[in-house]
């Protein structure tokens, strides 16, 4: 890992744990094990910290879905189990950390992370079709608000209650098209 990889690491970290108040290049240099002041030798100033934090959430969101090969999405069923496990894998560590960064990120910067739920709109309308599933922009929109309403459910106020794949399962396959996961 590149000195400034390790640096973006631990500023999603900070971001993560303590906030957009709490990323500062001291608190990203302690974060990275790295000597005071190397975060700033790499990001001069605030907003191009705040820039490789927001470039990096763009990043993994890219190869997270890029994990899902699309042959293996064939029904509604199929679609509905990825979104599923991909929740699952979101809520735990180590890319919980990844999710608080971007839920903070997204409060704070929402025009600059636009193009990331952009692209997951891109991903989510082909995996649909590729399914089967009519009215793709509505229910596209749909699956990508109650994704994000259970990860923030999921991450702040009930953690310890985070929901499982075979309750999630049945929520995914109405939002994508019916109850039974098929196209009807």
């Amino acid at each position: 890992m590149t000195r400034r990889e390790t640096l973006v690491q631990a500023a999603v970290d900070v971001v993560a744990t303590s906030g957009l108040k709490g990323l500062t290049h001291r608190a990203v240099d302690g974060r990275a094990g790295l000597p005071s002041g190397s975060a700033a030798n790499v990001f001069r100033d605030r907003d191009s910290l705040i820039r490789g934090v927001l470039d990096e959430l763009e990043r993994r969101s890219r190869e997270l879905w890029a994990t899902v090969p699309p042959e293996h999405l064939k029904s509604i069923d199929d679609l509905a189990r990825v979104l599923a496990n991909w929740l699952g894998r979101m809520t735990t560590e180590p890319d919980a950390t990844l999710t608080r960064a971007r839920l903070a990120m997204t409060l704070a910067y929402p025009e600059q992370v636009a193009s990331g739920h952009l692209g997951l709109l891109t991903v989510l309308e082909r995996a649909m079709a590729d399914c089967g599933v009519t009215k793709i922009t509505s229910r596209s929109r749909a699956v990508a608000a109650f994704l994000d309403g259970h990860l923030l459910h999921a991450l702040t106020v009930a953690p310890a209650q985070k929901l499982s794949a075979r309750q999630l399962l049945p929520v995914l396959r109405g939002l994508l098209g019916n109850d039974e996961g098929t196209v009807g």
